[in-house]
């Protein structure tokens, strides 16, 4: 950004075709064309927004009754934006440190994102063999690259349920998912409870894995319902009944 201009302005970058591609016969329309792409970090999007309500384009132009509050407001985003920076660092050594851990073999680990993340980024996954059992019970299991977004949703709620079933370790975690007659039994009685074929326990690994936990530990419907909708967790509940 030009010392003159005024903002916390993101990265922008003008594209154009490379010469290989221009002299391709299906790009021939748009071979003089240029297109601008414009980045911005959370924070400079929100500045971005009251921006776009003023009508100051110069530091020239800024009443001088507000230039003092109008530059402290751009530093405090920009130092947001650094310390999200480093968050985002700190959680990925820290994944990182856990993940060597889980190697090690201990998994005394307290549960937290970093934690789950890396105890479920492993290639032994045991998420994913409880998702592959509930396909032969009749679940349809998501591929998270569908919809990443719901699917980090779900990875959240599934942390919840983990809290709300008192599940402290990934030591715990690890018992209760490797269990497997237990499993099988918790999606029959999913599968019972829900009681429809178009829906039967079905949806991305994590959700799929909240739900069998939840059938494990015989969660309360008090509990379940603070996650699902009433008439979903009464599904779940029904399904909770062992034979």
């Amino acid at each position: 950004m030009a010392s003159a201009e005024f903002g916390y302005t993101g990265v922008h970058y003008v594209l154009s075709m490379s010469d290989a591609r221009r002299d391709l016969s299906e790009w021939t329309a748009f071979r003089d064309k240029r297109a601008e792409v414009q980045i911005r970090t959370a924070t400079q999007q929100a500045w971005a927004a009251v921006d776009h309500r003023l009508t100051y384009k110069s530091n020239h132009e800024i009443p001088r009754e507000l230039q003092r509050r109008f530059a402290r407001l751009s530093a405090i985003l920009e130092l947001a934006d650094d310390q999200f920076s480093q968050l985002r660092q700190e959680h990925d050594a820290l994944e990182a440190r856990y993940s060597e851990s889980l190697r090690s073999g201990d998994l005394d680990i307290t549960i937290d994102s970093a934690s789950v993340d890396a105890y479920l980024d492993d290639s032994t996954n045991p998420v994913a063999r409880l998702a592959a059992t509930a396909t032969t019970k009749g679940s349809i299991v998501r591929d998270v690259n569908d919809d990443p977004e719901r699917a980090q949703r779900d990875r959240r709620g599934l942390l919840r349920v983990l809290g709300l079933l008192n599940v402290g370790t990934i030591g715990e975690l690890d018992e209760l998912l490797n269990d497997e007659t237990a499993i099988q039994t918790a999606l029959e009685g999913l599968h019972r409870g829900l009681n429809d074929a178009d829906y039967k326990a079905s949806g991305f690994p994590d959700d799929i894995a909240a739900m069998v936990l939840l059938a494990l530990k015989n969660a309360p419907r008090d509990r379940v319902e603070k996650i699902y909708l009433e008439d979903y967790a009464a599904a779940i509940a029904a399904g909770y009944a062992r034979e």
